[in-house]
């Protein structure tokens, strides 16, 4: 696996931080949040590279939960591209006509 490096400056930079608030924003402006966020932009971006930069910034706790909707199960596993179905299993076809009977009939 190659590795590359000094990623972390394009990261953080304002540029690329603005992109990706514009997309998370996306479908969700009209949030009270979003919306604050959105309004200031330049300075929420500013302070969040700060924070980056720093090192003053820590991802949250991680959370579980349980999901109880079959469908909705299901659908989770259509976007992951994985099998929702379970395989069919369909009786095993005879042999070919020639193969039923290898050995020959004996006489009577």
């Amino acid at each position: 696996m190659r590795r590359a490096g000094n990623l972390w400056p394009a990261i953080v930079s304002f540029e690329n931080l603005r992109r990706a608030a514009l997309r998370a924003a996306r479908g969700k402006r009209t949030v009270a949040g979003v919306a604050r966020f959105l309004a200031d932009l330049e300075p929420e971006c500013l302070r969040l590279q700060r924070l980056l930069e720093s090192g003053e910034w820590r991802p949250g706790k991680a959370f579980t939960f349980e999901i109880h909707d079959p469908d909705f199960i299901r659908r989770i596993l259509l976007h992951l591209g994985l099998p929702t179905e379970p395989p069919s299993i369909s009786p095993a076809r005879p042999p070919p006509s020639g193969a039923r009977n290898p050995l020959p009939k004996e006489p009577a």
